[in-house]
């Protein structure tokens, strides 16, 4: 089984100016059923704070989301859109959070909540289909609970009338206001845990039902207004035209309609491929940007005189060429398809190692740098054949415009046909049996609209004094927002208190503690509200009246999903257990959809006991949705304990190996991570230093090898040779700045395929002058003759 890659970041090289180092992750990917851990082995600090989300959003790195419909995957790889697609969290938030659940559940919706467009077309059609049935099924539920809602919510501010007319008529000390206030938050606790039942019933019965209706119009099993009408006409019309034209005529006519048609989806296809293709083109293109622009960020960290610079400089210039050459050959690359596309980036990434060994290894650290001469090199002697691609192309565009162009033809040839009249059978009779099934049909979806109708009419007559008490509720809670500052005011002007003594006593939180929580309570009755207007109004339901059922859609979701008491949901997000409250946090970020999740730990925190259970919960969760989780720690323990699926190492900011929790455990390759994963009883630091790959001025010169299909380690050829006993077996598939699989075979054998220009001659170099010269020529030719 194939798995579906949905984010991949390429190129990631971040400055740290003040650390005078970089972050480097060359390459990182997410598979569709894959949780993934990112273990920092020092230096967390560094990661753990804004850096590490800077890198990952920097213009100059390279990355792409993926997302799959009917086995077609759109690849998105523009910054902007990117990064819209990618979220950050941490641990360490709502750990000390003093807010209540619901209102910041509220809160955090109505902050994060994208508008789907798409889905609320869906919804749309499913309402203008299933119109009336829909209205009547909202309409039942709200009558019976409606009325038993309504009075529990009175029966709540009746609490708080009770307070203002304490606090009013009667003069108290400070610790009097702070116990009445205190009570009335805990009595408005208990009370609303049934409104809340209520409200939260109402609603998944509401949603249950709708979806029913949703899976119907999915399957194109609803009966609505549109079919009916259609339904049998195309029969009719059949007959219609038999008594008219004779029957290849009227064969011809439907032969054209579908050569039409089949034209149709044939520039549709057409059209798609072009797109890929396009789109793949301006990503090779994207991808070189950025590595230019990464050369030129990382040189500045090196002296002009130093090799790691004219390495990067060789880097760059050829890369610039590259680009000239895609942009030269835009118009011929366009006309491959998507798969020649990628064999060219494998093959352009090869060329440049190449190239850059076999072309440019004249300059060392004594000679001078000169960029002008590097260009004139790379313009003379760097070749890349297009045309090669366009010849061995196994593109099928020419087999689109041959079936299109046929099919025209074939359309002329039938339009031309002489009309031959002869005599032939009537089917008035097959005609009045057909509208007659057509005519009870239409009768049998009248009827059936029409009892819906006088149901809904019934039942909202039975419904209006609840809606009335309804709007009256509403009209209630209008002064909500001014309690706690006309509570305020009375405190100060009565009782003499200032605002200082209120807050310090807690008067002023719990205040605020009360509106929120009625605030919130609110809001249910106003989506009652909205669901009455959606059943009473003539016209389907608008844009952002969806919209706000969409937003209590999720927040009925995260209530589900986190698995609370209904009690729990006024408490404080502090007093809930550790995994609930990062639940709340977690759950109510992403209800902007992200396809990417990177969630940082909190070092400073030891519950690792609590972080388990909760990433194991969320981990799955991700794999259900198909959103790429990546977990950042500097705690092993906490990685093995949740049994992430793929790890990833980092040392000084660097990835250094890759590989499942067991390749990494059981077999690690890098000296460094034997010593961090075996306890080898290594006393020798200076092995360790010699054999580690991650300072800034090595790590420029690192392939990528492959140990196994999963195990990569990052390393210079003369250390892998050093780690690994079958080092000839490990193929390098790629440059630390190229993409995976970039390469056919290894850079190392190529370059020892390559026959040398003194091979089976000897040789003698020396400095000669230009009479030496000439006087050595003129020997040698004597010699000839």
């Amino acid at each position: 089984m194939t798995k579906d890659l949905i984010f991949l970041l390429e190129n990631c090289y971040y400055v740290l100016e003040q650390k005078k180092d970089y972050i480097a992750i060359p390459k990182f990917k997410i598979y569709d059923d894959e949780s993934v851990a990112l273990y920092l082995t020092n230096k967390s600090n560094d990661l753990i704070n804004n850096n590490f989300e800077k890198a990952i959003r920097s213009k100059q790195n390279s990355k792409s989301v993926f997302e799959y419909s009917h086995n077609i995957s759109k690849m998105k790889f523009k910054n902007s859109e990117v990064n819209k697609k990618i979220l950050f969290l941490n641990l360490s938030k709502n750990e000390e959070n003093h807010e209540l659940v619901l209102p910041f559940l509220f809160e955090s919706i109505n902050n994060n909540f994208v508008n789907n467009v798409s889905l609320q077309n869906s919804i749309n059609k499913v309402l203008n289909n299933s119109n009336n049935e829909i209205k009547l099924m909202i309409l039942s539920n709200l009558n019976n609970k409606l009325k038993f809602i309504i009075n529990k919510f009175n029966d709540i501010y009746k609490l708080v009338e009770i307070f203002q007319k304490q606090t009013n008529n009667k003069k108290q000390n400070i610790s009097e206001i702070k116990n009445l206030v205190e009570n009335l938050f805990y009595d408005l606790q208990n009370d609303s845990t049934e409104f809340l039942n209520e409200n939260l019933d109402l609603f998944n019965n509401v949603l249950s039902r709708f979806l029913i209706y949703f899976k119907k119009e999915t399957n194109g099993q609803v009966l609505s207004d549109k079919l009916v009408k259609n339904f049998h006409k195309q029969r009719l019309n059949y007959f219609k035209l038999l008594n008219k034209n004779d029957k290849n005529t009227v064969l011809n006519k439907y032969q054209i309609r579908d050569l039409n048609n089949l034209n149709e989806e044939l520039k549709k296809e057409f059209k798609s491929k072009l797109n890929l293709t396009h789109n793949r083109l301006n990503y090779i293109s994207s991808w070189y940007e950025k590595a230019l622009w990464n050369y030129h960020k990382l040189m500045s960290l090196y002296s002009k005189k130093s090799f790691q610079f004219q390495y990067l400089l060789k880097l760059k210039v050829i890369t610039k060429y590259v680009l000239k050459i895609l942009k030269r050959n835009k118009r011929v690359i366009e006309l491959l398809n998507e798969s020649n596309l990628i064999a060219i980036k494998k093959d352009l990434d090869i060329q440049i190692r190449l190239f850059l060994v076999n072309n440019l290894t004249f300059i060392n650290e004594k000679d001078k740098i000169n960029e002008r001469k590097l260009n004139i090199i790379v313009e003379n002697e760097f070749e890349f054949n297009i045309q090669s691609y366009i010849k061995n192309s196994d593109n099928n565009y020419d087999r689109y415009f041959n079936l299109i162009k046929e099919n025209k033809q074939r359309i002329n040839e039938l339009k031309k046909d002489e009309k031959i009249k002869f005599f032939q059978k009537k089917y008035e009779k097959e005609i009045k049996e057909v509208q007659n099934q057509i005519n009870f049909i239409e009768m049998e979806h009248y009827w059936r609209q029409k009892r819906i109708k006088n149901d809904f009419f019934v039942l909202l007559k039975d419904s209006k004094f609840s809606i009335k008490k309804l709007q009256n509720s509403l009209n209630v809670v209008k002064n909500i927002k001014y309690f706690v500052s006309k509570t305020v005011q009375n405190l100060k002007r009565k009782n003499k208190f200032s605002y200082r003594e209120l807050e310090d006593n807690q008067v002023i939180e719990f205040l605020e503690k009360i509106r929120n929580l009625i605030e919130s309570l609110s809001k249910f009755l106003i989506f009652d509200k909205l669901l009455i207007d959606i059943c009473l109004q003539n016209s389907l339901p608008s844009r952002k009246q969806i919209s706000k059922i969409l937003q209590m859609v999720q927040l009925v979701k995260i209530i589900n999903d986190i698995s609370l008491p209904v009690k729990s949901l006024l408490s404080e997000i502090s007093e809930l257990s550790y995994v609930n409250a990062q639940k709340i946090n977690f759950l109510s970020s992403i209800v902007e959809n992200p396809k990417v999740i990177f969630l940082t730990d909190n070092i400073y925190n030891n519950n690792d006991a609590g972080k388990s259970e909760f990433l194991k919960n969320i981990k799955n969760y991700c794999v259900a949705q198909k959103i790429a989780f990546v977990f950042i720690t500097d705690n092993f323990n906490l990685i093995n304990q949740t049994s992430f699926d793929y790890l990833y190492v980092m040392s000084n900011h660097k990835v250094i190996e890759t590989g499942t929790l067991n390749d990494l455990i059981n077999d690690p390759i890098n000296p460094y991570l034997k010593h961090l994963f075996k306890n080898l009883d290594n006393s020798n630091s200076s092995f360790l230093v010699e054999n580690n790959n991650d300072d800034k001025n090595n790590y420029l010169f690192n392939e990528i090898y492959d140990i196994s299909e999963t195990h990569k380690v990052f390393a210079e050829p003369n250390q892998i040779k050093k780690w690994v006993n079958n080092a000839v077996e490990i193929e390098e598939k790629t440059s630390i700045f190229n993409l995976e699989n970039s390469q056919e075979g290894t850079i190392e054998n190529r370059i020892n395929d390559l026959i040398p220009f003194n091979e089976n001659k000897e040789v003698f170099i020396t400095k000669l002058n230009k009479k030496q010269m000439n006087r050595i020529l003129k020997t040698k030719k004597v010699q000839n003759n």
